[in-house]
């Protein structure tokens, strides 16, 4: 079996990718096992039933969530066995632990944001509007404002969710501490209100009323001022 791992916080380009393996697998008529949606059967079920079927198969597993630790020391154990291919897709970075518990063979892919994005994301605070344009202008001159949309989106949301007090996000704990510290430098109902417009925009964008760039452009003026 061989093992691929597609994962990291741009998921724009990891989902393509992701994408093209299950349609270059359709176009081989491979059959397709899905893990993540199956209810009753886990991994170590699903590989052995593939191998019953067909030569060779694709299983996906859609969030690396859907692997037990007992999947894990059965692969390294087992994978060798079989003939399918097995994909997993996270739409997140996957920590180098779990990584490193996988077997050795395995290909992984990760696809990262520029360092310019976080930059620019943790400049987000009321009071700093002028940095924030600064940075966010300078950020699109060099990426889809798409993906800006999409990341700032994202942390937008997982700053709400630290200033609500949920302490739930898969995310290390450098990282949720630096998500509490500019929390702070929001009202909740700050949050909750960027957030609704975030969804305004998204709509008026799909809906070819405005555009991203300068729907962002106008929103951090107006609420960083």
């Amino acid at each position: 079996m061989k093992i691929f791992i597609i994962h990291g916080e741009d998921t724009t380009k990891s989902y393509e990718r992701f994408r093209t393996f299950i349609k270059t697998a359709k176009n081989q008529g491979l059959g397709l096992f899905d893990v993540s949606e199956n209810q009753k059967f886990g991994l170590i079920e699903i590989v052995s039933a593939a191998s019953l079927f067909e030569k060779e198969r694709l299983i996906v597993v859609y969030g690396s969530s859907n692997i037990k630790p007992e999947d894990l020391k059965w692969l390294i154990k087992s994978y060798k066995k079989f003939s399918s291919n097995l994909i997993i897709y996270e739409p997140a970075k996957i920590s180098s632990v779990l990584l490193n518990k996988f077997p050795k063979e395995r290909v992984i892919e990760e696809y990262k944001i520029p360092k310019i994005i976080f930059t620019f994301l943790e400049s987000f605070y009321p009071g700093n509007a002028r940095a924030s344009l600064r940075l966010f202008h300078e950020l699109i001159n060099y990426e889809p404002a798409e993906l800006v949309f999409a990341v700032f989106s994202k942390h937008l949301r997982d700053l709400y969710w630290v200033k609500a007090g949920f302490n739930s996000l898969p995310y290390p704990s450098w990282r949720k501490a630096k998500l509490l510290s500019q929390s702070k430098k929001f009202k909740i109902s700050q949050l909750s209100d960027l957030i609704k417009n975030l969804a305004k925009i998204d709509i008026s964008v799909k809906t070819s009323q405005t555009n991203i760039a300068d729907s962002l452009d106008l929103l951090i003026l107006n609420e960083l001022k």
